[in-house]
């Protein structure tokens, strides 16, 4: 649509009006097309079709006809007017004090909520960022050393010898409640470990120093708060029956537990290799930290326009996620909405967070001239694909061409992201500060450690 005429008044940060023209001849036009369409299309008694006389169509579908002309020039004009102002809308326009006489233009009001946008990219290249070298101790080996020694522990027979703590025991129950069995009063070939949460502690304190073979009795209260209800408060007895005793093994620290429990020939190479995992973890852990510090300076040293629309759809998308996670963690129901004008204000800053974050990936994307390809694409599905992800799955989500242009705005961002930290002059030191080299460009590292979701 040509020769429209666009005002703009700023009336928030994100607020714009727009003051539409439209010259009356194109608003005719549509309408003699719309009186063509309907002329060979409207069926009307006595009229073959297309042969409707034009006063006819005027008297039965004239005032229809002029609305949905005055309707689809608005829509042809405003999006005319967004391209000519440079204007991209989060959501619909408001469309007010629509106008148009015989001759007279279409005027009308057109209010929007822009997206969110950076008025005032601070600087990105050659930012000063501290890197934090990898530190792993001997210390820190060795504990994972004897916390996988303690995953590969067996459980064998203790003999005649007494239960004590951290003893795997095998028994058999049978209680009563007022001498009567109850629901789920039984059990058979139930295993415990002596001293460990989960049963009651009137269990460990009477099957301690037990031997296989041994009975006793274990008097049980069942606390107030009780999940069965028939159950709360209330007194029972349990006859156990000893069947089991084990205690816990654990593996020596040697070349066959390395072989064992890391496919390795000796236990220094074993060793090596959990050196090696520590470090390549700190390493991945501290060039995320250094994405997220970069974000941070290049943030705070900008200016932003964002939409309230905008921080209150992230924000309630961020609440729902936080409440289904306490949910899922089974944090009472009373907690969580005790705590809700808490989570929401929280909410909303690192919403507020996220947009800014994206727009300055974005910005840094245009400015710099960045794309990303369609081979591009391919390659990261199949690398999505040799994480395990099933082949189906990964397909079937980049066939949906609205998540295949979110993917691949994410990858932009990335690629953004990864351009700053390649400029940036780096310096990594050690927990005390002192500096161990100069760096210059990041390694690949983990892009959900530095980046919100998208």
């Amino acid at each position: 649509m040509e020769n429209v005429k666009v005002t703009v008044e700023v009336k928030d940060d994100c607020v714009r009006v727009l003051d539409v023209e439209v010259p009356a001849e194109q608003v005719n036009e549509e309408v003699e097309k719309l009186f063509e369409e309907t002329s060979r299309m409207a069926e009307v008694p006595g009229f073959r079709p297309g042969r409707v006389p034009r006063r006819v169509l005027q008297k039965r579908f004239g005032k229809l006809i002029r609305e949905q002309a005055i309707d689809s020039a608005v829509a042809q004009s405003y999006e005319e007017a967004l391209k000519s102002e440079g204007l991209s809308a989060i959501a619909d326009p408001d469309i007010q004090d629509t106008k148009f006489e015989e001759n007279e233009p279409l005027t009308y009001r057109a209010v929007i909520e822009t997206t969110p946008r950076v008025v005032e990219l601070g600087d990105y290249k050659e930012l000063a960022l501290e890197r934090r070298a990898p530190e792993v101790t001997d210390r820190d080996v060795e504990e994972v050393l004897e916390n996988t020694r303690e995953s590969h522990a067996v459980y064998v027979p203790r003999d005649a010898k007494p239960a004590a703590d951290g003893d795997l025991l095998v028994i058999d129950y049978d209680g009563t409640m007022e001498g009567e069995p109850f629901e789920g009063s039984k059990g058979e070939g139930v295993t415990l470990v002596l001293g460990q949460r989960g049963f009651f502690q009137e269990f460990n304190e009477a099957l301690r120093g037990l031997i296989p073979e041994s009975k006793t009795d274990v008097n049980v209260t069942f606390p107030q708060d009780y999940d069965r209800k028939d159950l709360a408060g209330k007194d029972v007895v349990f006859h156990v029956a000893v069947k089991e005793v084990k205690e816990r093994v654990l593996p020596a620290l040697d070349d066959e537990f390395a072989k064992d429990a890391g496919g390795c020939d000796t236990l220094a190479e074993f060793r090596d290799r959990i050196r090696g995992q520590l470090e390549d973890t700190q390493k991945n852990r501290a060039d995320g930290e250094l994405k997220w510090q970069a974000l941070m300076a290049i943030v705070d040293s900008s200016s932003f326009e964002l939409p309230k629309t905008a921080i209150e759809r992230v924000a309630e998308e961020l609440f729902m996620n936080k409440v289904r996670q306490f949910y899922a963690a089974g944090i009472p129901e009373e907690d969580i909405t005790g705590r809700e004008e808490e989570l929401r204000n929280e909410c909303a800053n690192d919403a507020a967070l996220e947009l800014k974050i994206a727009c300055v990936e974005q910005e840094i994307a245009k400015r710099e001239g960045l794309i990303v390809t369609d081979e591009e694409i391919e390659q990261e599905k199949t690398d999505l694909k040799e994480t395990g992800l099933k082949v189906e799955t990964v397909d079937e989500y980049f066939d949906v061409p609205d998540l295949r242009e979110r993917y691949r705005i994410r990858m932009l961002r990335r690629k953004a992201l990864d351009l700053v930290i390649e400029a940036a002059r780096i310096k990594d030191v050690t927990t005390s500060g002192v500096e161990e080299s100069g760096a210059g460009a990041s390694s690949e590292v983990n892009d959900e450690e530095a980046q919100t979701a998208q």
